[in-house]
């Protein structure tokens, strides 16, 4: 503390004034003593301090910001368990401010979603922002969202200290087992290696660093989803409550420890509710118990969504054109399944036969299609086909027993109706196109030029 005469130019004149040095959070401070001795006016209207023949503007202290947001320039996604180095814009005129320090914006992921603070320049309007995600999954922010403010600092208060080496050190084993690929992926991406070249692999291991939380870990690991919330729509029922059932003394001890490892797992939860369905144990292959409920009494009340089914043959032909198909195998099975020299002599066995002809081709409409039907005197049978670069592609193969009115049709009957059964069931591929039909009954050509007195055969040469 103390006192100092300092000249003070205001406008177009310099005046000496008496300062008192003390620890405030601004430069100076003007008090009434110099207003009244230099006979100053303040137009609080006008904002204005009036010096004479001088006027001076006011600032408030408001217009002279030293904290500024910082946003997001792009939408940024960062994997679980890592730390990177973006670049945030300043909102604001920041081009005087040489040094500014780095403050995270308090939100709802500040436990898992960190902004560290750091000293930086934000003249030039954009400052580097280091954010670490902590959680296990991860996070996604959009393009201009506000993560950190830059507040205006005194350089004369920067402590400077040399660099730790052993936050280095900490920092560089951090990454490194960040970026380790965990164990029980490591057999996924050596049986995978066989197919891929090494650019391949370096993706996959990528890929599945990025999705680590689809994996299962052990048999309780299940996962949860998040994006939708399960709904049983019951209406205005009442609530069903049933009384609970005795169990064998036998499976006491079997249900308490299976009901306290979903406990454990997170799977279930202790609920109060008027709804109550029992539970039945049912003793799985392998001799353990497993916990099921009877929600009969609640299925009679819910209503019923409504919606179609996709067909599985419409599924397969969407494949058209693929050449990888991925397959997603739960983590848990009933029991071991033991491989022997039998199973893989089959397996190899099977594959063989897949790969030989005829092999079923995928449906290409903009292909005319080929419909060969033959019949016995127990049943039909047709094969669908195309011309895929040259050669005849099998599609899809129908057979159907005959009832026992049908086969006491003659040849050429059931000839006639293995035709017409065979276009019902290709309906889908073949109505509106041109298709031809090959059959091995030579008088089934004559039948557009036959008036039959048959009471199926207008019937079916309409159908046709």
């Amino acid at each position: 503390m103390g006192h100092v005469d300092l000249p003070i130019k205001i406008g177009n004149y310099t005046i000496i004034q008496k300062f008192t040095v003390a620890e405030i959070d601004v430069p100076a401070v003007i008090g009434y003593d110099f207003l009244h001795k230099n006979n100053c006016t303040i137009d609080m209207g006008k904002g204005v301090l009036l010096l004479k023949d001088s006027k001076i503007d006011c600032i408030k202290e408001s217009q002279m910001s030293s904290t500024f947001k910082i946003k997001l320039s792009d939408k940024l996604t960062i994997p679980p368990n890592t730390e990177v180095i973006i670049s945030g814009i300043v909102e604001g005129d920041s081009s005087s401010i040489m040094n500014a320090i780095v403050e995270p914006i308090p939100s709802k992921h500040t436990d898992t979603l960190l902004v560290a603070k750091a000293l930086v320049d934000p003249s030039c309007g954009q400052v580097p922002i280091r954010m670490v995600n902590l959680s296990k999954y991860e996070q996604i922010m959009q393009p201009f969202t506000h993560v950190a403010t830059c507040e205006l600092i005194d350089t004369g208060s920067v402590f400077n200290e040399p660099r730790s080496e052993k936050l280095r050190r900490l920092s560089s084993s951090s990454c490194d087992e960040v970026n380790e690929l965990p164990s029980l992926l490591q057999d996924l991406k050596l049986r995978s290696s066989e197919l891929l070249n090494e650019g391949q692999i370096d993706q996959l291991e990528s890929l599945l660093k990025r999705h680590i939380q689809t994996f299962s870990k052990n048999k309780d690991d299940l996962g949860r989803a998040t994006a939708i919330k399960h709904k049983i729509d019951t209406g205005n029922a009442k609530p069903v409550k049933q009384p609970p059932r005795r169990l064998p003394l036998t499976k006491r001890d079997e249900v308490d420890k299976e009901i306290q490892r979903l406990l454990d797992g997170k799977i279930i939860e202790p609920s109060k509710s008027p709804w109550a369905s029992c539970i039945v144990p049912v003793t799985k292959k392998d001799g353990s118990t497993r916990i099921c409920i009877d929600f009969r009494p609640i299925n009679s009340l819910t209503i019923k969504d409504s919606y179609p089914l996709c067909r599985i043959d419409d599924s397969l032909d969407a494949l058209r054109g693929s050449k990888w198909l991925s397959v997603l195998d739960l983590s848990k099975k009933n029991c071991t399944f033991d491989w022997t020299n039998e199973c893989n002599e089959a397996f190899e066995k099977l594959q063989m036969t897949l790969m030989s002809a005829p092999i079923l081709g995928y449906p290409d409409m903009t292909k005319q299609f080929i419909l060969d039907t033959d019949a016995s005197g127990f049943g039909i049978g047709a094969v669908l086909s195309q011309i895929h670069e040259g050669k005849e592609v099998v599609v899809a193969y129908y057979s159907k027993s005959l009832s026992k009115a049908q086969r006491q049709y003659c040849v050429t009957r059931r000839e006639l109706l293995a035709v017409i059964l065979s276009i019902k069931h290709f309906h889908h591929y073949l109505y509106g196109t041109h298709f031809k039909v090959r059959t091995d009954h030579g008088a089934l050509t004559w039948l557009d030029l036959i008036i039959t007195t048959d009471l199926n055969g207008p019937m079916w040469l309409y159908t046709m």
